[in-house]
């Protein structure tokens, strides 16, 4: 009985208490309750609640904040991101301490790539200042560096603005190596606008940069308008730069537009430097129509440069199919295409070279053929090329070859011309040949080159020349 009544007043305080909770605390009590309730519906799971997961640090580490914070085994380029970023990440919340923790670095290249970073972010703020800081800069490098992301930045967005910070330049050098930077930008929002800009600028240089950067710009889009204005300038050196500028534009835009233009132009100097800037150019990668378009201009000029240069570009990459274009050109032509052709090949695969030369039925074409492809293959690999050289049995064609082979020797490596020289059979391509290496042989020393001579193979008769002519190398030499 005494059990039960305990019990029972157990409950009514128990009431009584959380009542009293609720009153004083409902807030808390909602939070007993989720918590009770939560518990309660757990406890219907046959498996205990699993403990709750804690966060896990994460396993990359903070961006470093200043220099000292920089890992110090990263290096090269992998550094250099580094900096760049951590200039940007700093410029963006405390410039001042950016600027001053930049100067702490003492290699160019790290401060380009920090100072990099920093005017990024300035640019975007404060474009005007972040120039001043570029101009009051003690460090050219540094100028050129960080005025290039300044500009870069500016002239996305106001290349008109971005043209009025290069005007408060005062160093020429500067400013030439920063206008390219505005130039296409200020081209492509107002073309002639930019030209006039362009032109008024104080340096011959950086005037030439900015005209080549706008025209080049300015003939995709409207040609005729870019032509007038180059036809218009008063300067001949600025105006054919400018010319080439416009004629590369074109070439690469538009070849067949571009070499019509050009056929427009009267003879003379500036459609000679227009032809060859589209040749050595546009000529790369349409070989064939250049050739063509080369042999069928029809007037005085002369472009035999340009024919070769072309020829040796194409043997490059297609050598049987150059030899074709040559042979279908005029013969002077031809010849010098050819010659063009043996020489790259024999460069690159000399016994392919020497293997189509033999085949050559022409003896004079292929007696040049052999001289020109000997040259260039003894300049690679000399010991090889000159035994191919003398194991030739046909007299003529191994005179030549080893002519070839002497001409390539001389500059660099005298001796070896001279004994060369010795042994080539033709009285009169021999001594040319001797003539040739002797002279080189003097600038060494004329002890040095009597010497080689009084213990050559020659006859007596032509050592006594050579000798005379090394003491009297202004006269001419009878043999």
């Amino acid at each position: 009985m005494l059990r039960v009544v305990t019990h029972i007043l157990v409950g009514i305080i128990g009431i009584f208490l959380g009542v009293a909770v609720v009153e004083r605390y409902p807030d808390a009590t909602r939070e007993v309750t989720r918590s009770v309730g939560l518990y309660s519906l757990e406890k219907k799971n046959t498996e205990s609640p699993a403990p709750p997961t804690q966060a896990q640090p994460s396993s990359t580490p903070a961006p470093p904040a200043s220099l000292r914070e920089l890992p110090a085994e990263l290096r090269g380029r992998t550094r250099h991101a580094a900096l760049r970023k951590l200039g940007a990440t700093m410029a963006a919340s405390d410039l001042q301490a950016a600027l001053e923790e930049g100067s702490q670095l003492e290699s160019l290249l790290e401060q380009e790539a920090f100072y990099g970073g920093v005017m990024s972010v300035w640019a975007e703020s404060d474009p005007a200042a972040a120039f001043d800081f570029v101009r009051k800069s003690q460090s050219m490098a540094l100028q050129v560096s960080m005025g290039k992301v300044v500009l870069e930045i500016v002239s996305e967005q106001d290349p008109r603005m971005a043209a009025s910070f290069i005007d408060t330049l005062v160093s020429n050098a500067l400013r030439e190596n920063l206008v390219e930077t505005v130039a296409r930008a200020y081209a492509e929002l107002a073309p002639e606008e930019a030209a006039e800009w362009a032109g008024r600028l104080p340096d011959v240089s950086s005037r030439s940069g900015a005209l080549g950067e706008i025209l080049s710009t300015w003939a995709l889009t409207d040609s005729e308008a870019a032509i007038q204005f180059v036809s218009d300038m008063p300067q001949q050196q600025e105006r054919l730069d400018a010319l080439r500028r416009v004629v590369n534009a074109l070439g690469n835009d538009d070849p067949e537009r571009a070499m019509r233009w050009i056929e427009q132009v009267p003879e003379g100097r500036e459609r000679s430097a227009m032809i060859d800037e589209f040749t050595l150019n546009h000529g790369f990668h349409g070989p064939r129509e250049t050739l063509e378009w080369l042999t069928q201009l029809g007037d005085d000029g002369d472009y035999r440069g340009e024919i070769a240069a072309v020829a040796s570009y194409w043997a490059e990459v297609e050598p049987a199919e150059a030899i074709v274009a040559a042979y279908a050109m005029e013969p002077e032509n031809a010849r010098l295409a050819l010659e063009a052709i043996a020489g790259t090949w024999a460069s690159n695969d000399p016994e392919a070279a020497i293997s189509w030369i033999r085949e050559v039925e022409d003896p004079g074409v292929q007696t040049s053929l052999l001289r020109n492809a000997y040259s260039f293959w003894t300049a690679n690999e000399y010991g090889p090329a000159i035994r191919s050289a003398e194991a030739i049995k046909d007299p003529l064609q191994r005179d030549h070859a080893l002519l070839g082979a002497m001409e390539a020797l001389s500059a660099t490596r005298p001796e070896q011309a001279f004994a060369v020289a010795v042994n080539i059979s033709d009285g009169s391509m021999r001594r040319e040949a001797l003539l040739g290496a002797t002279m080189q042989l003097a600038q060494e020393g004329q002890q040095n080159a009597e010497r080689i001579i009084n213990d050559s193979a020659l006859e007596d008769a032509d050592k006594k020349a050579l000798l005379e002519r090394l003491r009297t190398q202004n006269e001419p030499i009878f043999f």
